[in-house]
């Protein structure tokens, strides 16, 4: 009987009984070292490798801190008890975790000297005290030398259970405009992962949580070699007086609600600055019930409301307005990284008692009978996002009593840019004939010492005047029409100004000058 086996070759039986033995002896080896492991692997854990974790830790945030206990070891990881950053003497936050659990690749720590831990932080109480200063917490991040790195730390990802978060501003001694309440923020789950090894460059990450009544869910990925962000942002009816810890005290939002669904991406140049280019933001959002307050308003800003869409570099108003008293203002339009701004907003009416109301001033007396005279106002923002350009047209809704005078129209068109203040025509038509003509220019780069320039003409019927104001002139009369032209300039500190009248088709006809 002659065999078809080739000399190099084995039996089926053979090559199984290799695959036993090797089998033997690899679980032999894992037997052994898990056993090793679950005997001694508590004590090298809670003798060799948390006091390190701990100091390195400490190095890090620059703060101290309390690891917990271990609660158990596993041939993969290790769970610890409560752990703490208390409050300092300089900084009142604090962290208390319940549990930490931690999951080790051990291969990558007994060859590589590596820990690759994958961290769950189990009921996080994070509280955060706001310094008089301002700051929110005394953490540094330190470059360690590298000759301190006697273990390398990977960290591949950090978990949060069941999170809390409060932070509670700084408010002995201040006076803001709207009480500043801590923030409650809970039932708070996410995962941040890291990638690139020890010199992390991109990071993942899945965070939801609640705020109130309200609630929010942000997940991406950030890439920080290219300083570069991808993200969906969602909100539902999050309350927007969270952000009044982070506002100046003259100004505060007492209500407020915003509803979102948005993408987002977004990157920083080298100077830290927006990257225009790589912006695109996708989505709607719309904020509703809004009130804001302001130290120089007597009144708050009510009614706000607003649906955004993005559409990725440009963002379109729709359903705009809010109100001030009774004033209320309505807008639309487009705002464009690149094209700036195409805004238009309306104020539909508005009259000068209302206007006196809220400057909390005094008109002249002459100007009691107009108060209840109603104007309309319709603007348009132009320009690009640095440099905005207002331009505007305010006109009378119906005849305006000045003293004796009935005015039939009271216009002016103006336009406004953070450097200038332009009217560039006032038109003035009172129903007993003639008009008034003006325009002004007002410069606005020092604010504390204003100046003006300011041109006038008038063109009056001088006898319907005359007769208005019970003016006795002989029937063999007729003082004609006068014109003038008036000139004006100066600060707010210093004028000068110059008039030029003459009377013509008068049966005194003549001309003269007033400085």
């Amino acid at each position: 009987m002659h065999s078809n086996q080739s000399p190099g070759s084995q039996p089926p039986h053979r090559l199984y009984s290799l695959l036993l033995k090797a089998g033997a002896g690899l679980g032999t080896v894992v037997l052994i070292g898990g056993a090793v492991f679950v005997i001694w692997g508590d004590r090298i854990i809670t003798e060799r490798i948390l006091p390190r974790i701990e100091v390195a830790i400490e190095d890090a945030v620059d703060r101290p801190i309390q690891l917990g206990a271990s609660q158990g070891t596993s041939l993969w990881g290790v769970r610890l008890g409560k752990t703490v950053i208390p409050p300092t003497a300089t900084d009142k936050s604090s962290v208390t975790v319940d549990a930490v659990e931690v999951t080790i690749g051990l291969r990558s720590l007994i060859f590589q000297r590596i820990i690759k831990p994958r961290v769950v932080l189990v009921r996080p109480k994070v509280s955060l005290v706001q310094a008089e200063n301002g700051t929110w917490g005394e953490l540094s991040i330190p470059e360690l030398a590298e000759e301190e790195r006697w273990l390398k730390l990977e960290i591949q990802s950090v978990e949060v259970e069941k999170a809390q978060l409060t932070a509670k501003p700084f408010t002995a001694g201040r006076k803001a405009v709207v009480p500043r309440e801590t923030i409650a923020v809970d039932k708070v789950n996410g995962i941040v992962e890291f990638y690139g090894g020890e010199e992390i460059k991109e990071v993942s990450f899945d965070v939801a949580g609640a705020v109130e009544t309200g609630s929010f869910d942000l997940e991406g990925t950030a890439n920080l070699d290219s300083q570069a962000i991808k993200a969906n942002v969602r909100t539902t009816d999050l309350p927007a007086a969270g952000v009044n810890p982070f506002l100046p005290d003259s100004l505060g939002i007492s209500s407020g609600i915003l509803n979102s669904n948005l993408t987002v991406a977004a990157a920083l140049t080298e100077e830290k600055t927006l990257d225009q280019s790589a912006t695109d933001v996708k989505g709607t959002a719309r904020f509703q019930s809004g009130e804001f307050w302001s130290r120089e308003l007597s009144k708050p800003v009510s009614n706000i409301r607003s649906q955004l869409r993005f559409q990725g570099q440009q963002v379109t108003l729709e359903d705009t307005g809010l109100q001030l008293d009774d004033i209320v203002l309505t807008a639309s339009g487009d705002v464009d990284l690149e094209d700036g701004y195409d805004i238009t907003a309306q104020i539909p009416s508005v009259s000068l008692a209302q206007v006196q109301t809220l400057a909390e001033a005094q008109l002249p007396s002459i100007l009691e009978g107009a108060l209840d005279g109603t104007f309309q106002l319709d603007t348009q923002v132009t320009g690009e996002l640095s440099e905005p350009r207002l331009k505007g047209r305010l006109f009378n809704l119906e005849a305006l009593q000045v003293d004796r005078l009935s005015l039939e129209t009271v216009a002016a068109d103006f336009d406004l840019t953070p450097a200038r203040f332009n009217l560039t025509e006032l038109r003035v038509v009172p129903e007993a004939g003639g008009t008034i003509v003006a325009d002004a220019q007002v410069d606005l780069t020092d604010l504390e010492n204003l100046s003006f320039q300011l041109a006038a003409q008038a063109d009056l019927p001088a006898d319907v005047y005359a007769q208005t104001y019970s003016i006795a002139i002989p029937e063999a009369v007729v003082v004609g029409d006068l014109s003038a032209d008036i000139e004006a300039a100066g600060t707010l500190q210093e004028q000068t100004a110059f008039a030029q009248w003459r009377l013509s088709d008068s049966t005194f006809p003549g001309t003269g000058e007033i400085t």
